[in-house]
């Protein structure tokens, strides 16, 4: 989430399609390249030029500083209370309510998506900037239906 926050407007570039992010605002502190999807790059490019011409970062917050991890976990919450797709699942073991929908649920969308697209494992890991590939498990077993498709396109069984 820190490196959502902290990405500077002069991070994007829009004719590559890209969003670097720095070494020093990574979890793994190693530099990556995030592709945006050609279909995001308008959108993408609207919203810079809608950002007062002096800001510095891409989603800024309050006092010149960018937005905060706590701000963007609020807007999920309301977001979904207002849609209606918000819900307690359970509980921690300090008894605060844990939700259905939170900051994480559109990465985890987003991976979700990809896979059934057909993204290759190694390029979803690297666009999610894991180090260890068993970090991805978690996608992989959260989609028994994309499993089942890949495997009825590869046609196992019999040759006529």
């Amino acid at each position: 989430m820190e490196e959502l926050v902290s990405t500077r407007v002069k991070d994007v570039d829009i004719q590559e399609g890209l969003i670097l992010l720095q070494v020093s605002r990574t979890k793994t502190r190693q530099y990556r390249s995030v592709v945006v999807p050609s279909d995001v790059l308008p959108q993408l490019e609207v919203w810079i030029l809608s950002l007062p011409r002096d800001t510095r970062w891409l989603f800024p917050g309050q006092g010149g500083d960018h937005i905060t991890v706590r701000r963007v976990r609020q807007i999920v919450h309301q977001a979904a209370e207002e849609a209606g797709v918000q819900r307690v699942y359970g509980h921690d073991k300090n008894g605060r309510p844990l939700y259905a929908i939170s900051s994480h649920t559109p990465r985890h969308a987003h991976a979700i998506t990809a896979l059934d697209a057909d993204v290759l494992l190694n390029d979803l890991q690297a666009q999610l900037g894991h180090s260890n590939l068993a970090t991805m498990s978690v996608y992989l077993n959260a989609n028994l239906e994309h499993r089942k498709k890949a495997y009825e396109r590869a046609k196992f069984g019999l040759l006529d």
